[in-house]
């Protein structure tokens, strides 16, 4: 599955995942049909 994401969410991304609290921790993600 590809999903797109703006660069500000992608930055958020970045800085969640590089944060030393968040290591071995997951990150989920929702999805919706692109049809709402």
């Amino acid at each position: 599955m590809n999903i797109k994401i703006t660069n500000s969410a992608k930055a958020e991304l970045d800085k969640l995942i590089g944060s030393q609290d968040n290591k071995g921790k997951y990150i989920r993600l929702y999805t919706r049909p692109a049809s709402l």
